[in-house]
């Protein structure tokens, strides 16, 4: 039988009842293999497929599939003129061949995604497994399905419990205590900031939290130290966090903040001082999405977290294209207004810094600040950690550096500015601009407690 076109259609020949019943065996058979649960099973790690849209389109599909199959084992031909709709059908088939052959592959080569573990691949992992597991928790589902709104601090993280990274129901995560049960008269350390303080990229004993617990235990010196930082957080979200938890009757003995990132970007990104990530899209710049957008933007989501196909074309389209324009407001902007923008983030931070020294006289306890280091304030960088293509942004490296400088005009008491303290560095430490490794964290985290160890506040340990 030989196709032909048709006034724009596609005329394809009466099948005979046993070529229609060979094609009805075949769709009945992918109808009921395409559902729920078997596609769960195969394309997500806990065997499901949580949004109820994507379960309501593959019933679609598996019904459409069944009927297909029922109508040719019937003995019935198919119509003879094919609509672009069932040629649609012959291609998704094609599509999901490809999928399952690149999945095959992957498993029988031990391979991971190409999108979630680039950064696994550096040198700093040595190459172990277990930074590959590391990363699957933190770009498949961490960043993607651990957030929730916060009507207080605009967002918060939830319950995690992984191999690698463990958060509790109020999504504080884990952090590295001496073995058996910390005196409860231990003083409290409190330690906020963003991903950076979090520990993206790290294993829960690894955070620079936990590296400060350590250092503290091996000084025989132990402490109650939690890590309260949440990703994304500027120095404003980490206070409503610190006014939260005094509401509740929490007390700390010490407070560290561990900042500069994210209060940079955010400002740089809307052009104003003291903004924030739009990380839930819940902020005023949000749109409401049609319910075409939402099933666009459900599919890249799940596409994005578990095709092998999507994933492998994402990455061959990226290899050689140059990098795609920024679209943060400050990218377009000189020297002059940057140096304004910068002068009002170091203005701002002072002021939350000032907020937080009431509620220090307020409730009792101590705090300090540090300003982080991020790869635009490094005089040198290793090839490998200038893979990132935001090392290359011009405009948010001045930035940087012009708050760093003002900052130190205004030379607070409480501000320590350890931007610099990477820069003796031997081998790589820098996972992308600002995240840096476990023994970069190690690094950070004996500054931090060369500076707060002779502090009155932790002085009541036992």
């Amino acid at each position: 039988m030989v196709p032909a076109l048709h006034h724009g259609r596609l005329i394809v020949p009466m099948a005979s009842p046993r070529a229609s019943r060979k094609v009805g065996a075949a769709c009945l058979a992918l109808g009921l293999i395409a559902n729920e649960w078997w596609i769960g099973t195969a394309l997500s790690a806990d065997g499901t497929i949580d949004a109820p849209l994507f379960r309501g389109l593959l019933a679609v599909f598996d019904l459409t599939l069944i009927a297909l199959g029922i109508w040719g084992l019937s003995g019935r031909p198919y119509p003879a003129t094919r609509t672009w709709g069932f040629a649609g059908i012959t291609v998704l088939l094609c599509l999901l061949l490809m999928e399952f052959g690149l999945r095959g592959i992957r498993r029988l080569a031990g391979s991971s995604p190409p999108d979630v573990h680039l950064a696994s691949r550096l040198s700093i992992y040595g190459g172990e497994s277990w930074a590959h597991e590391l990363f699957d928790e933190l770009n498949a589902d961490i960043l993607r399905h651990r957030f929730v709104a916060d009507p207080f601090r605009g967002w918060r993280m939830v319950e995690y419990e992984g191999k690698w990274t463990h958060a509790n129901p109020e999504g504080v995560r884990a952090t590295w205590a001496p073995p058996g049960r910390v005196n409860s008269t231990a003083a409290k350390l409190w330690i906020f900031g963003g991903s950076t303080t979090w520990g993206f990229g790290a294993r829960d004993d690894q955070t620079l939290p936990s590296w400060v617990s350590r250092l503290a235990h091996k000084q025989g010196r132990p402490l109650q130290v939690t890590n309260y930082g949440t990703l994304a957080y500027t120095l404003m979200q980490e206070i409503a966090h610190l006014v939260q938890l005094l509401k509740q009757g929490e007390r700390p003995d010490l407070v560290v903040f561990y900042d500069g990132v994210n209060d940079v970007y955010a400002s740089y990104a809307r052009g104003t001082p003291g903004s924030v990530i739009d990380v839930l899209g819940t902020l005023e710049t949000r749109r409401e999405l049609t319910p075409l957008q939402q099933v666009r933007t459900g599919f890249l989501r799940f596409a994005q977290d578990h095709s092998a196909l999507y994933q492998s074309v994402t990455i061959l389209a990226a290899k050689g294209s140059p990098r795609p324009p920024v679209s943060e407001t400050g990218a377009g902007w000189d020297e002059a207004a940057l140096l304004d923008l910068a002068h009002g983030i170091a203005e701002h931070h002072m002021e939350c810094l000032h907020l937080v020294e009431q509620l220090a006289r307020a409730y009792d306890f101590d705090f300090l600040s540090f300003w982080q280091p991020v790869t635009f304030t490094e005089t040198t960088l290793h090839p490998e950690e200038q893979t990132d293509p935001r090392v290359s942004d011009e405009g948010l490296g001045l930035l940087h550096r012009q708050v760093r400088d003002r900052l130190q005009e205004l030379a607070p008491d409480r501000l320590h500015d350890v931007s610099m303290a990477l820069e003796s560095r031997s081998d790589p430490v820098y996972l992308d601009y600002c995240h840096v490794s476990e023994d970069g964290n190690r690094l950070l985290a004996e500054i931090i407690w060369e500076s707060i160890k002779d502090r009155d506040s932790l002085k009541n340990t036992p």
